[in-house]
């Protein structure tokens, strides 16, 4: 009887053409509601302009396209000269160039165009983010949560890659002055905004509509399975550190006086002036540090003797591992090449995994990524070609800039020339007033590497052997921690006890020990420098000042 009576009145409902019951207590509404869709769930999940394929192939090309020049260019030894230090030269096995040559040159002008395309890219995402964010016209109400996330990944791909091409810029850009102080204030704005967005990603439903994630947004009254996930904690935290402190690293390195000595950097440096407000550090000079670095070095040159203890030996085979290889390592351009390497891998398994997953409510199979050959999917897709037209008329002019000085090897160097095709090379050295030209800061950066010169002619197989085993054993801790924190973030579990969990826990634990381990390096770096500086005192070379 009662199935009889809901089926009339849901029958004459719809043959009067009424399309909502206002009765609270009628049966209509239960059958209306249950048969009616959730207003937060989104009828596509993707959205062409942010998850569709030609949007994010004209994203990702350009970005992979730094990536690989720049590796490639560090290996081809085509990067400035000033990017190489003496690990380099030994890990690469390459000798020392005495200038740049045309295709550094045009290798310049490539990157510094693709780094400026991917930090207005970045200042172009993060504005588009948070004006969706913030519902102007309503677009937050069809924007899914899922595309507002992919955006964010996209923003810091950009981000990352400019900051990567800085390492190769930051001689050029520090002459620019005002060009420098422009990039630095969008750098800080795009950093600011990136930041919360990452912040809110991470906290972020993605199987709803932009403005019902926003409303159940609550970072700090979040689900406790999540804030008390210390692997899900550690990710974001871990996440937000290495970006914040990748772009203070970046600003600081452009705004630094490279015509300042480095005794006196040193003395700014915030452990130095901690020992000398405690221990007491002595007061340098250029020459000073200089000398104090020869003696150290001179340490390292000799083999043992008679004369000498094992204990001696043991000395200094560990300050050799543990001081000079790790400290010319921080130093040099495979240090950058492997950071880069990190955040990348971070970001695209953060990238790759979120746009491969499909979200099943029970009635409809989403899929995230637009493959509809549309405008708007094709018109970026063909502009992936410019960066192809830039390289290729770098490579006509090197043809031309070749065929007008045929004894010109591409990096600058002079050929050797056939019999009466020219001037010969002469024999004897440069005079003394070319020896004058040489540019003092390239000096400064000799001396940095006095120790590290020293001990690998002394020791060449030791140091050439634990240089390569140092170098991949950071790179794999590296990717390690990188492809654990994007796994996580990937797909977050709360189980105290799964596998992601313990994995992202022992990469957060090998970071704070790399970071902490190196500290204590270069502590003992600078007390073994001033135990020298303050022997050097006792012989009259300087004076020792505490507060």
């Amino acid at each position: 009887m009662a199935l009889t009576t809901l089926t009339s009145v849901a029958t004459s409902a719809t043959s009067a053409g009424i399309a909502t019951l206002t009765a609270p207590s009628s049966p209509s509404i239960i059958i209306a509601s249950v048969a009616s869709k959730d207003a937060c769930q989104p009828g596509e999940l993707g959205d062409p302009d942010i998850t569709g394929f030609g949007v994010l192939i004209s994203f990702l090309f350009p970005i992979f396209l730094v990536l690989v020049t720049i590796i490639g260019a560090y290996l081809k030894d085509i990067l400035p000269r000033k990017c190489y230090n003496e690990f380099d030269n030994l890990i690469l096995n390459r000798e020392p160039r005495d200038k740049d040559g045309p295709r550094v040159r045009k290798l310049q002008s490539f990157v510094l165009a693709m780094s400026d395309q991917q930090l207005f890219s970045g200042l172009a995402l993060v504005i588009a983010i948070n004006v969706i964010r913030n519902g102007v016209q309503g677009v937050d109400e069809e924007v899914t949560s899922f595309a507002y996330v992919n955006a964010v990944m996209l923003a810091f791909f950009s981000c990352i890659v400019h900051l990567a091409t800085i390492a190769v810029l930051r001689d050029d850009l520090r002459d620019r002055q005002y060009l420098k102080h422009f990039r630095v204030a969008v750098m800080i704005c795009v950093a600011v905004l990136l930041l919360q967005s990452l912040v809110e990603s991470w906290t972020m439903d993605t199987d709803h509509k932009l403005r019902c994630a926003i409303k159940e947004l609550r970072f700090l009254h979040f689900s406790h399975e999540k804030l008390h996930n210390w692997a899900d904690v550690t990710g974001l935290i871990v996440m937000l550190g290495l970006l914040a402190s990748g772009y203070i690293r970046r600003i600081r390195e452009l705004y630094n006086d490279t015509k300042v000595s480095e005794a006196d950097r040193l003395a700014k440096s915030w452990p130095v002036s901690i020992m000398a407000k405690t221990i007491g550090w002595p007061q340098l000079s250029g020459d000073n540090i200089v000398e104090a670095k020869r003696r150290l070095a001179s340490t390292l040159s000799s083999k043992r003797n008679s004369s000498e203890s094992y204990n001696s030996d043991i000395e200094r085979t560990l300050r050799i591992l543990l001081l000079v290889v790790p400290a010319n390592f921080q130093q040099s351009f495979l240090f950058e090449v492997i950071w880069l390497v990190f955040y990348v891998a971070f970001a695209v398994c953060q990238l790759a995994t979120t746009l491969s997953v499909d979200i099943d409510d029970g009635n409809d199979h989403f899929n995230s990524i637009t493959f509809k050959p549309s405008f708007g999917q094709l018109l970026p897709l063909i502009l992936v070609g410019l960066p192809f037209l830039a390289m290729a008329e770098g490579y006509s002019e090197l043809n031309a800039d070749k065929e007008q000085a045929p004894h010109l090897s591409a990096d600058g160097r002079l050929l050797h020339s056939p019999q009466g095709s020219g001037p010969s090379r002469p024999s004897h050295p440069p005079p003394a007033s070319h020896e004058a030209a040489v540019d003092p800061r390239e000096v400064t950066k000799e001396e940095k590497d006095v120790e590290f010169l020293t001990a690998r002619d002394a020791h060449t197989l030791l140091v050439r052997v634990y240089s390569i085993v140092f170098s991949i054993g950071y790179f794999l801790v590296c990717i390690f921690i990188s492809l654990a924190i994007g796994q996580n973030w990937c797909h977050p579990t709360y189980d105290s006890a799964s596998k992601i969990d313990i994995s992202v826990i022992s990469a957060f634990a090998a970071g704070v020990l790399f970071v902490a381990v190196g500290g204590i390096f270069n502590i003992l770096r600078l007390l073994e420098l001033r135990k020298e500086l303050q022997g050097m005192q006792r012989l009259g070379g300087c004076h020792l000042g505490s507060a």
